[in-house]
């Protein structure tokens, strides 16, 4: 990862997404970005590619056809709502978190980690397959996902935050 001239601190808001983003970065996850034109869906990709040298992650950004009908999705196995910033983070002078913050956590995570589940992720992965009518790859796509925010983490195993961090990204219905 190389530093940019563009920074991921002058995106204003979407912290939440930007921490999606990192997960992507940590475990070259294929990302989707959905939202509305203008709410930072662009800047953010053009900030993530700026970061992964070896252009491993793959990133579709999607628009909401009018009345919010969500198009047919790609595959990818973290899908990130991207919402309207309000007017005092648009306006604010706090920086959010910087490519320098990113690039740093991202490195530090390190590489892999016991992807078995325990019984209570089991069970929880049980639920959230029910409720949520997963499918085989969402289920691979979650473990996958929560393996990298357990390493983030600095985690040896994945917990039950980690597999439920990784659910809400993985899978449009948790939505």
């Amino acid at each position: 990862m190389t530093k940019t001239k563009i920074d991921f601190a002058d995106v204003r808001g979407q912290e939440a997404v930007k921490r999606g983003l990192m997960i992507a970065l940590a475990g070259k996850h294929s990302v989707i970005l959905i939202g509305p034109p203008g709410w930072g869906k662009s800047m953010l990709a053009e900030r993530v590619r700026a970061m992964d040298d070896d252009e491993d992650i793959i990133i579709h950004e999607i628009t909401y056809e009018p009345g919010g009908a969500i198009p047919c999705l790609p595959v990818a196995d973290i899908l990130l709502q991207v919402p309207p910033v309000p007017f005092r983070e648009l306006t604010g002078k706090m920086k959010g978190t910087s490519t320098s913050d990113i690039h740093k956590i991202v490195a530090a995570a390190g590489k892999t980690r016991d992807s078995n589940l325990s019984d209570s992720c089991l069970l929880l992965m049980k639920q959230a397959m029910s409720e949520l009518q997963m499918n085989g790859r969402d289920y691979a796509a979650a473990v996958h996902v929560a393996g990298t925010i357990a390493r983030l983490d600095g985690a040896v195993k994945i917990s039950e935050m980690h597999l439920a961090e990784a659910i809400q990204y993985c899978t449009p219905k948790a939505k």
